[in-house]
């Protein structure tokens, strides 16, 4: 897998429309990374296609909360956001530690 830095709306939408993944890094911070996962999202969507976006890590955040009406409540989120984004052409993993996107086609 290809890994960009700072690529452009073109390219990001090139590598869309030819379906192959690819790997955005060494983003700066959370602001940048939630801008590129958005805007990966919104040309996935512009060309007719669906996509399901995850952050690597979220599991283990909510496992000390499993227990309360707080972790039920996030893990009826996470069931209810498979659920919705069945059989995406497209995963988007956001990793927050890594300030890393995975862009992964489907196929």
């Amino acid at each position: 897998m290809i890994e960009l830095e700072f690529p452009s709306e073109e390219i990001i939408e090139e590598k869309i429309k030819n379906k192959k993944s690819f790997l955005v890094g060494k983003l700066r911070d959370f602001e940048e990374l939630m801008k590129y996962c958005s805007l990966i999202e919104q040309i996935i969507e512009k060309n007719y296609m669906s996509s399901r976006v995850k952050t690597k890590g979220r599991t283990v955040v909510g496992i000390p909360f499993v227990f309360t009406p707080v972790g039920w409540v996030y893990f009826g989120f996470q069931a209810a956001h498979t659920i919705i984004t069945s059989n995406p052409d497209w995963k988007i993993t956001r990793n927050i530690f890594s300030r890393k996107i995975e862009v992964k086609y489907i196929e």
